[in-house]
């Protein structure tokens, strides 16, 4: 398969438009006799990595997981406009053998000659683009000063005569009911429900009523979701900053943004950094007491609820799908409530499309780890993840860094001391003393309280020799002990996909559970009892692709169950597989080592949080 990516940049004198890139890579994809994806990212800039660009970040993704064997892009200026991008990209198409097509043309990307005239290219249109974007952020100030508008306009405004702002009422209605909703001590959350309920549309969805998608990286699985922007909803956090944005009182803040490069651990690490702020006054949607009032409100509420925000840790989210509308099963926990479990997407309340059922969130995640410690293509790398470093030397690995960090502001107060010889720096010497003293003095707060944890813990806590002979006396010990991010980092290593279903048609309802691991043929289904205490394979699909078509598979049950049975159902099986849903089933195989059955005890249940 050929990768055809397409970018183009805001500017509005393209040389190439999507329809020419798109058009130029189906062309060299048919003459190579090739099928073919396409990556888009549309108005981003080629100085941008693939954090920013979802495209040239599937496209990556892909080239790193086999899914493609050539690229195709109408020119270098697609790819990149930055010689560190440029290096990333050709470097992974050496690494994985992949062929690259420019404008049709194959380009050996080993040749010297040409990874010289490359960067070459790079350092001018790096020069090129910085010079740019210095005019278009000197533009946009002027624009700024003079209240006029430039880019996406926030909810509830549109251009009027000499781009200047101007209320769009159609949208103004709902930001004044927003903001009354709010006086009213209804949270962002339910304004957001309640504008869904009648249909108003979003920013989105209003602009892109045929066409467009939001294109965003999972943190979980790094695969590229797609979102269709005609369908996108009114949110809680979108409520949030509309509530708290001083342009519906009248007041347009414009920060002009400075790009500041450090080296962190030899890497570079670009931020931004405010360097003026403009003002602007514009049509207020709302008056600035109504908006002051909403303001206070919310600092109110924020007094009431001081503490420590609950952090929930959630194993398998991007992992787990719906058997029945094939959405994404995710993670839902509370500290007040019954939510403790994994739901279907598709049933997400105020809007229920899906009727299949949640499980526990701690017993699912205990059956799949229990299941992989049992495999016999993983349990090896799951007995040798790092044991979680105990709390007491946790505590003493801390006050080890204070301590130092204590010694080095000593030495540096004897240093700035020498200064006061010179009447010029006495002031300047007197306020770093007086600012180090403080730093010192919280230092020596922290480690005292670090003393007094550290005996706590040792007072409660088995030494490291007891600890050792407990582990010798009871050598049954299922349950790693491992760090969350190490247990969670591993899965997903070891796991392709999970799937549910819930089976109600005749008592006892049960859940049915089938699980894929990475780089095997075959998937090992579970029947579950409702309350996931008993866990019994029922089958195993054995999953076969050929060069043609990823959409072939094999279905078998293992020795010990019925072979005639499950070849008479076979039109009626139908396995999670890379969408669409479901995928075609044919011919039969063996899978080894099955896993028949896993029981869990309240004992064995894993709680991360």
């Amino acid at each position: 398969m050929i990768g055809i990516y397409c970018r183009t940049s805001k500017s509005r004198e393209e040389k190439y438009t999507l329809e020419t890139q798109k058009a130029g890579g189906i062309k060299c994809a048919n003459e190579l006799g090739l099928d073919y994806y396409i990556y888009i990212d549309d108005g981003i800039s080629g100085t941008k990595d693939e954090n920013s660009r979802a495209g040239l970040a599937k496209l990556l993704n892909d080239i790193k997981k086999g899914r493609i064997s050539s690229v195709f892009c109408m020119d270098q200026q697609r790819i990149q406009r930055d010689e560190d991008i440029w290096s990333v990209f050709s470097l992974l198409c050496i690494n994985h053998e992949i062929n690259y097509y420019q404008g049709g043309k194959l380009i050996d990307l080993e040749d010297p000659a040409l990874r010289m005239s490359a960067k070459i290219t790079s350092i001018f249109d790096k020069f090129y683009t910085e010079q740019t974007s210095l005019k278009v952020k000197d533009a946009n100030a002027r624009k700024a000063a003079l209240g006029k508008t430039h880019g996406l306009k926030a909810y509830g405004y549109k251009k009027g005569d000499n781009n200047m702002y101007e209320i769009d009422e159609n949208e103004a209605i709902h930001v004044r009911t927003m903001f009354k909703m709010s006086l009213d001590g209804i949270g962002a959350y339910r304004i957001a429900n309640f504008l869904n309920d009648q249909s108003i549309p979003t920013k989105f969805s209003g602009n892109f009523k045929s066409k467009g998608v939001i294109e965003r990286k999972n943190k979980f699985t790094g695969e590229i979701d797609l979102f269709e922007k005609s369908a996108v909803k009114w949110r809680g956090n979108v409520i949030s900053d509309i509530l708290k944005n001083p342009i519906y009182k009248g007041d347009r803040i414009w920060r002009l943004h400075k790009d500041k490069l450090d080296i962190v651990d030899g890497k570079k690490i670009k931020t931004k950094i405010v360097i003026e702020t403009i003002t602007a006054k514009i049509p207020a949607i709302v008056t600035e007491d109504l908006w002051t009032r909403v303001q206070d409100n919310f600092k109110i509420n924020k007094k009431e609820s001081v503490g420590k925000k609950a952090q929930y840790h959630y194993l398998l989210n991007g992992l787990v799908y719906c058997e029945r509308c094939g959405n994404k099963y995710w993670g839902k926990k509370r500290l007040k409530g019954n939510d403790n479990a994994y739901k279907c997407l598709s049933k997400v309340y105020p809007n229920p499309k899906c009727d299949n059922r949640g499980l526990s969130l701690p017993k699912l995640e205990t059956f799949v780890i229990q299941y992989l410690q049992k495999e016999p293509f993983t349990n090896q790398i799951l007995k040798d993840l790092p044991i979680t470093q105990r709390l007491v030397d946790k505590y003493i690995e801390s006050k080890k860094k204070k301590q130092d960090e204590l010694i080095k502001l000593s030495k540096a107060l004897k240093k700035i001391a020498n200064r006061l010889d010179d009447p010029n720096e006495i002031d300047e010497v007197f306020d770093k003393i007086a600012s180090m003293k403080k730093k010192r003095i919280f230092l020596d707060e922290e480690i005292a309280g670090l003393n007094k944890k550290i005996e706590e813990e040792e007072s409660n806590n088995p030494t490291e020799a007891e600890i050792k002979e407990i582990r010798k006396k009871i050598s049954t010990i299922t349950k790693i002990k491992a760090d969350f991010s190490e247990i969670r980092k591993t899965v997903f290593k070891l796991v392709d996909w999970i799937s549910i279903e819930y089976i109600n048609e005749t008592p006892p309802a049960f859940f049915k559970v089938k699980i894929k691991l990475k780089g095997q043929s075959f998937v090992d289904e579970y029947k579950a009892d409702f309350h996931l205490n008993t866990w019994t394979q029922i089958s195993c699909l054995i999953l076969k692709r050929n060069s043609k078509s990823n959409q072939i598979l094999n279905i078998s049950k293992t020795s010990d169950f019925d072979l005639k049975q499950i070849l008479k159902n076979l039109e009626s099986v139908d396995l999670l597989g890379d969408p669409p849903f479901p995928l075609k089933i044919t011919n039969v195989s063996i899978r080894p080592h099955p896993i028949n059955n896993i029981q869990i005890k309240e004992s064995d249940i894993y709680k991360f949080d």
